[in-house]
């Protein structure tokens, strides 16, 4: 059976690791026969320092589904239209917007002191470019600051643009882009017909737990719990809850 894990807020919390008891539960379910793959909003570059040796030659849904890596390299990736890409950002500059933009392996940005994840960008794999020399977009996330007449004007602007999919990350005040019809559940399909099970915690794993065999989420997040199986409380008992559910649901489909 193949395991689809999140990371930020699924198997990381605050520490930017993964903890020694989840590390053992995953081994566990590799000697128990199942595949194991990491589905993230994080570009393989902000994995690597989460998965590192113990688990950075498994498969890597990246950056919402726009890129898969495998064994360390990137074999596939799903890049937003140049046309749209360019307007993009265009916009961003005139308006003076915090943006972040990645390709493959590299990153530009503007903006810093509103981008929310910049303490997890890491600088030892791939570079920060200028946003002439970056290649091929594959995520774009604009930050709005929670400003509601800009928030507004942006899903208007968004709606207008060809081969794009995007959502807005309420917390964040963002949105999230990349090309039309990419997102987690449909590079975990392309990868293989064969169902998953999944687990994940935010609004970017809604489709891959529309399309798994059996969904568990980590934490509240309303919109999520609608497709979840089981859900597991972000309180004093989440790492060994967690921990029990992997285990329970790896022996539940081991292969006879």
């Amino acid at each position: 059976m193949r395991f689809v894990f999140d990371l930020d807020g699924t198997l990381v919390f605050g520490d930017n690791q993964i903890s020694p008891e989840i590390t053992k539960a995953l081994n566990n379910l590799k000697a128990l026969g199942h595949e194991i793959i990491f589905a993230s909003a994080r570009s393989f570059r902000d994995c690597y320092p989460i998965l590192k040796e113990k688990f950075a030659r498994e498969t890597l849904v990246a950056l919402n589904g726009a890129a898969i890596i495998e064994n360390g390299a990137v074999i596939k990736t799903f890049s937003i239209p140049e046309q749209s890409a360019k307007q993009l950002l265009s916009l961003c500059l005139e308006w003076n917007l915090s943006v972040f933009i990645d390709d493959a392996l590299n990153h530009a940005y503007q903006g810093e002191e509103h981008i929310s994840f910049m303490a997890f960008v890491d600088p030892q794999i791939g570079k920060r470019v200028g946003f002439s020399a970056l290649g091929a977009p594959l995520k774009i996330v604009i930050f709005t600051n929670h400003d509601k007449g800009l928030i507004d004007k942006l899903y208007q602007e968004l709606t207008q643009l060809t081969g794009i999919s995007f959502f807005f990350h309420e917390a964040e005040a963002s949105f999230y882009i990349t090309k039309s019809g990419v997102n987690k559940a449909t590079t975990i399909c392309q990868l293989s017909q064969e169902p998953y099970i999944c687990f994940g915690n935010d609004k970017n794993d809604i489709e891959m737990f529309q399309k798994a065999l059996y969904a568990v989420q980590i934490g509240d997040y309303p919109d999520l719990k609608e497709y979840a199986h089981t859900v597991i409380d972000s309180d004093d008992h989440l790492l060994d809850n967690l921990c029990q559910t992997i285990k329970k649901l790896g022996q539940l489909y081991k292969k006879d």
